[in-house]
């Protein structure tokens, strides 16, 4: 039963990311950080912070901020290609550590321990994984002259970001102080970030039913795999 929040959160996930909800995210942390030297590189790490506390899923974060943000720091900041989609590649794997972690509820299922309880243990770890890249990124851009993608845009761009970006970034607040605060169990927990995703969805008008059928056959398809691969295992 517990590993039905699997294909829930990977669902959730990507209804975020093909619903632009990440979009949002990227332009609201871009408006903080974008000013800074290797600014874009920061940009990324952060949002998959945040991205891999609503999806759970490396992958699906993978999907939501490399077609975005590889070709923003190529060509923008003159990061070099290999060490872009390295940032990228790296970031991505803090979803394996912040919690609704996909990972974190396959152990738990075997081993019978708290998801609650392994859950709160990967909140730490995932931000220092976050501060340690954005210290690599600094010292590279540093190192190489890099020069930031854009001068600094002011509080009011910061402000409207926000509030654009507001409610993708309630979405781990929703999950997680429902799982901690003994409100739902984590099946239930990934069952109410699809409805909220699907509601936010159709109130940005982004997806329409034909790209949900999408969205929910690719979300079957990397559920299947990593189920395959537990019952394997």
């Amino acid at each position: 039963y517990l590993l039905l929040a699997v294909p829930f959160f990977v669902l959730s996930g990507n209804i975020m990311a093909k619903a632009g909800i990440s979009d949002r995210l990227i332009a609201f942390i871009d408006a903080l950080l974008g000013h800074l030297r290797g600014g874009i590189a920061m940009v990324c790490v952060v949002v998959a912070c945040f991205f891999g506390a609503i999806s759970g899923s490396g992958a699906a974060t993978v999907a939501a901020l490399g077609v975005i943000l590889i070709p923003a720091m190529i060509e923008r900041e003159k990061f070099s290609d290999p060490f872009a989609h390295g940032v990228v590649a790296a970031a991505s794997s803090i979803a394996v550590i912040i919690p609704p972690s996909i990972s974190f509820v396959i152990y738990a299922s075997l081993t019978g321990v708290s998801v609650g309880d392994i859950f709160v243990a990967g909140i730490l770890p995932g931000i220092i994984m976050g501060v340690a890249m954005i210290i690599v990124v600094q010292i590279y851009a540093h190192k190489n002259h890099l020069k930031p993608a854009h001068p600094w845009k002011g509080w009011r761009e910061v402000w409207r970001t926000f509030k654009s970006a507001f409610w993708g970034l309630l979405m781990p607040v929703i999950i997680l102080g429902g799982i901690y605060g003994g409100i739902t169990p984590p099946t239930e927990a990934g069952a109410i970030a699809v409805v909220y995703a699907l509601i936010l969805a159709f109130c940005y008008r982004s997806i329409n039913l034909k790209s949900l059928w999408k969205i929910i056959v690719d979300s079957a398809k990397m559920s299947g795999m990593v189920v395959f691969l537990v019952g394997v295992s």
